[in-house]
């Protein structure tokens, strides 16, 4: 799945039942993980956790951007 320039790779959990993601293209130091029950819920919790991890990276004087 890929949103804004991030990748990212899905798992589905028998377990929850539910959709689990995180992005593989960013710094090995950094980790965003986002779920949902459906595609349309995964895609939109993960469109938000990029909005949250770019906010963070400018508080902490870091520039946003996909690792190439």
């Amino acid at each position: 799945m890929k949103h804004g320039g991030y990748q990212a790779e899905i798992r589905y959990s028998e377990e929850t039942g539910r959709l689990h993601g995180h992005v593989v293209n960013i710094e090995a130091r950094d980790l965003v993980l986002f779920e949902g029950a459906s595609v349309d819920e995964l895609r939109s919790d993960f469109a938000g956790a990029i909005a949250d991890y770019e906010a963070s990276l400018r508080e902490a004087g870091r520039t946003p951007a996909p690792a190439r």
